[in-house]
């Protein structure tokens, strides 16, 4: 799938909503060590961030089917 850029505070992500903060929550983690955020800490971020990406994951499942079919012409 096509990935893009944000690189200026007027882009969005290409996710639903819902996802955002789960999203923002691993990059918080991913930048953690590096901005010396003391180790305790960072495994309650993980363990909020689990979370957060297991509400994301759990909260759009489409239960329907959906059918394909070429045109006849």
């Amino acid at each position: 799938f096509p990935s893009h850029d944000i690189d200026a505070a007027s882009d969005d992500l290409d996710f639903p909503q819902y996802w955002y903060e789960a999203v923002i929550y691993g990059l918080a983690i991913r930048l953690a060590p590096e901005f010396g955020y003391p180790l305790q800490d960072r495994m309650v971020l993980k363990q909020e961030a689990e979370a957060i990406k297991k509400r994301a994951m759990d909260f759009d499942h489409d239960t329907g089917s959906i059918y394909f079919q070429p045109e006849a012409r």
